[in-house]
């Protein structure tokens, strides 16, 4: 006996003397090419080898045992088991596939979102000033960048180089996607907190890390509420405690081929109050990242910070042409890079069927 082996292979055809091939794959670790190897299996009993022939061809085993040698055939696999795939693993694959895009995320990532939920955003969210923020931005910095990674999201980010690094600003963006939020702040360099309406409160993850970055819940079935809201982002902004983000629609966008919702400007008034700068920020294509619907290799994502507007340029404005401004301005934007996401979204589909099904769907942009 050689050394010992547990293998994953499809049989293939029989041989002689109770010899069988299994073709299995074999990965070279420096060049991360993919090869395929046939290898000779026989059984440990000869009384099992009638089994061992009436495997099906095609069929996934996992083999065990270990490695002899054989004078005619040479170095073979002697197996003390052979187990086929049974249903109950298929189930679990085929549950696999189809799940979306962040279910296959949490899987692979499990151990990442239960290091960080258990260490910090628990902790962090019960009691938020028991870190200072910056700290906890890095942390959540970290976190996202490990589940884009996960999520196959492809970015592709503009403007970064204009943002203001003396002064905290509040950033508008539109809204698609409940993932909005993390991918903007994983492209920040500085400490940013959210807006976010109280339902997200109740969001496992979601609500706990906006707890935790010291965000602002708004109610928006209480007037008074959320009068107290903006005041509080309006004293914040004017202390220049921290960044904003603020999602000026109030919800996501449904539909990604129609315009921009309409701006409401509260958040404007509280902003202009504070004499913030304003950056208007636009993002296209996270409103499939979480889906299940087409199968892609990699997610387009365009985020694009916009000029920002500092408060010498709209201190003879009033809310609604700020807001009117803001608005014209990501839309403008948001044009050209729903024309480039579905230009490049055609490189992304992992089989020639899924792509064929998408053109038939296309939108005329």
């Amino acid at each position: 006996m050689i050394s010992d082996v547990v293998l994953v292979g499809i049989a293939k055809e029989n041989l002689k003397r109770g010899f069988r091939h299994f073709e299995i794959d074999s990965i070279n670790p420096l060049t991360e090419s993919k090869t395929h190897s046939l290898i000779k299996v026989s059984y440990w009993t000869r009384e099992d080898y009638t089994r061992l022939n009436r495997i099906k061809k095609d069929t996934p085993v996992v083999i065990k045992g270990h490695i002899e040698i054989d004078e005619e055939y040479g170095l073979f696999i002697l197996a003390e088991s052979i187990y086929l795939c049974c249903w109950f693993l298929k189930l679990n694959i085929l549950i696999y596939l189809r799940m979306s895009n962040v279910g296959r995320a949490a899987v692979k990532r499990i151990f990442t979102l239960l290091h960080a939920y258990f260490t910090w955003i628990l902790p962090y969210s019960r009691k938020p000033s028991r870190q200072p923020l910056s700290i906890k931005f890095k942390k959540l910095k970290y976190f996202v960048l490990k589940i884009n990674k996960s999520l196959n999201a492809d970015m592709h980010v503009k403007g970064t180089e204009a943002l203001p690094t003396d002064v905290k600003c509040c950033f508008l963006p539109n809204h698609l996607s409940a993932y909005d939020p993390m991918i903007i702040s994983s492209m920040l360099p500085d400490a940013t907190t959210y807006l976010s309406k109280v339902e997200n409160k109740k969001i496992p993850i979601v609500g706990r890390i906006i707890a935790a970055m010291e965000g602002c819940f708004l109610d928006r079935s209480n007037f008074q509420k959320a009068i107290e809201a903006m005041l509080y982002i309006e004293k914040d902004l004017s202390e220049q405690t921290k960044n904003w983000v603020i999602f000026p629609e109030g919800t996501r966008n449904k539909d990604p081929l129609a315009p921009l919702l309409e701006f409401h400007k509260g958040s404007f008034r509280a902003i202009m109050k504070a004499h913030a700068p304003i950056v208007p920020v636009a993002l296209y294509g996270t409103q499939n990242v979480l889906k299940s619907k087409y199968r892609l290799k990699r997610f387009p994502v365009y985020l694009t910070f916009l000029k920002p507007l500092m408060p010498e340029d709209y201190a003879e404005m009033t809310p609604d042409e700020v807001r009117e401004k803001v608005k014209n301005m990501i839309q403008e934007e948001v044009n050209v890079q729903r024309k480039a996401y579905f230009d490049e979204l055609e490189t992304c589909f992992r089989t020639k069927r899924a792509l064929k099904k998408y053109l038939k769907e296309k939108p005329v942009c």
